[in-house]
């Protein structure tokens, strides 16, 4: 696929993929990765390391919330 970049994009692009020891090619391909994750395009390992991060990251002190999550959420309601 060829994608043609205006003057000024390619001009800012360069500089940022020499210092990244990559080429343009590649930024512009990790770019879109990014872009395509921003808008909810992200793939299932991404999805399921973030699934995986979740886990276990918030602690309500209560050992029964599958059994009354009802009554808390009206508690805190």
């Amino acid at each position: 696929m060829t994608i043609r970049l205006t003057t000024g994009q390619a001009s800012r692009l360069k500089p940022v993929a020499t210092a990244r020891g990559i080429s343009l090619a590649e930024l512009v391909r990790q770019c879109v990765d990014q872009c395509c994750q921003h808008i909810g395009g992200e793939d299932d390992e991404a999805r399921r390391q973030r699934a995986i991060a979740a886990v276990s990251k918030y602690h309500s002190g209560h050992r029964d919330i599958s059994e009354k999550h009802d009554e808390y959420l009206a508690e805190a309601l």
